[in-house]
């Protein structure tokens, strides 16, 4: 059967925000601000099956899928920081509230969904032992909101056997997190960093898999979707070095495992997942003779249930910050939370050389190569009473690229010095 599919949309945002920073002293700071942020999305596809009578392609009516969402995000925050001696610490609120409204066109179906003004306090402590030793102690509670496909409603039929559909009644998901930090600066170009972290959350977005009849197929078949489970919960310790070996190698490493568990009691009776997982991602760059540097990177992610972000999810910052966290997981694969199952082991290998040349290396060259061996695959098991599933997906295919650089006079790093406005609000991928 010969299948087309037509699609088209378009973004529309609006952003105002004002932030107020009054240095009350060499040691004292306070930051505080408004911001709102609307966004506007339009979606349109067709599925389109070809009909040799008619020698065209025929719309299926039932999988005609016209769409627009608004989301809309109003927040303050206020912050105070302070330094004594050896001790510093900062404290902060985050106030918030969110709505967002939906409509399939075709059935003039419309929908929407109120947050009310919900609360996100912050903390952050810092002992500076000596020059070399430093620990970190902090707590945020954040939010993760569903992404766009996770909330568009329709079946997405391009692949008869694993058909997908995300969930319009999709809520937020709130995640408290403590986490305590030691680093250790043996050198300018020598440092290790520990970490140890607890993260909970609250209506946690998973993906869930369901059997029920399909009119379009006329048939039985499994869909997956997205839910919120009752809630989860994350141990762990993670470990991240930069050291320079020699003058011209140097590595950087990453390692974190952990314990997690997901209670979806609220979906299936007696649906739990426990899991041990671990990630370890490792960085060389080797700098050979004739101006050329070559990078080699490669990560590990063992079986996961629940994916947990590295020690950055940890750290607090002013403003409007405060994203991460737990759960989540895009419409077209990568690493996703789920309760009925798990996602399978997975590893893989980017390189890329250097050859910097011209006065003061101010032009450069470069060809780098993603997934070098072809072995980044998002494999996930899913099962119930109902069923049994194996879902195999790549997300990205092996990418070449060749890159030329040419620096005009001395670069300003101030330029990119910006204040994080992150709004806690999805990444947004176009159709």
């Amino acid at each position: 059967m010969l299948q087309k599919l037509k699609g088209s949309g378009d973004v529309q945002f609006l952003t105002a925000q004002t932030d107020y920073v009054n240095p009350v002293s060499e040691k004292i700071k306070i930051e505080t601000g408004l911001r709102a942020a609307v966004r506007q999305f339009n979606s349109s596809s067709a599925n389109l099956v070809y009909d040799s009578v008619a020698n065209d392609y025929i719309n299926i009516p039932s999988d005609i899928n016209d769409y627009k969402y608004t989301d809309q995000v109003y927040a303050g925050y206020f912050t105070f920081t302070n330094q004594l001696k050896k001790f510093g610490y900062q404290v902060g609120l985050r106030g918030e509230s969110s709505f967002y409204t939906g409509e399939i066109i075709s059935n003039h179906l419309k929908y929407d969904h109120t947050y009310p003004v919900s609360l996100f306090p912050s903390g952050f402590m810092s002992y500076k032992i000596n020059d070399d030793n430093t620990f970190q102690f902090n707590y945020s509670r954040k939010i993760n909101r569903p992404t766009f496909f996770q909330l568009l409603p329709y079946t997405d039929y391009t692949d008869s056997l694993n058909l997908t559909r995300g969930n319009a009644d999709l809520m937020p998901e709130f995640v408290n997190s403590l986490e305590a930090n030691f680093q250790k600066i043996f050198d300018r170009k020598n440092n290790m960093l520990v970490s140890v972290y607890y993260k909970n959350t609250t209506g946690i977005i998973t993906n869930y898999q369901v059997f029920e009849f399909d009119s379009v197929l006329n048939h039985g078949a499994i869909i997956s979707t997205y839910a919120n489970a009752n809630s989860s919960y994350a141990y762990g310790v993670e470990l991240t070095t930069q050291n320079a070996i020699t003058k011209w190698f140097d590595l950087s490493f990453n390692a974190n495992a952990y314990n997690s568990y997901i209670n979806g009691t609220n979906l299936v009776e007696n649906l739990s997942n426990k899991q041990f997982s671990w990630v370890t991602k490792v960085n060389t760059t080797f700098k050979i003779p004739k101006n050329f540097t070559l990078q080699i990177s490669g990560d590990y992610r063992s079986k996961t249930a629940l994916q947990v972000g590295g020690n950055s999810q940890g750290r607090m910052g002013g403003g409007m910050g405060g994203g991460g966290g737990m759960g989540g997981g895009g419409y077209f694969g990568g690493t996703t939370t789920t309760a009925q199952g798990y996602t399978k082991p997975t590893y893989g290998i980017d390189a890329s050389i250097k050859y910097e040349f011209m006065k003061n290396k101010a032009a450069s060259l470069s060809f780098s190569v993603s997934d070098v061996f072809k072995t980044k695959k998002n494999i996930t098991y899913s099962s119930s009473e109902f069923f049994t599933q194996t879902v195999d997906r790549r997300r990205d295919a092996q990418v070449f690229k060749l890159n030329f650089n040419y620096r005009f006079g001395k670069f300003d790093v101030s330029l990119f010095k910006r204040k994080n406005m992150n709004m806690d609000m999805p990444d947004v991928p176009m159709q």
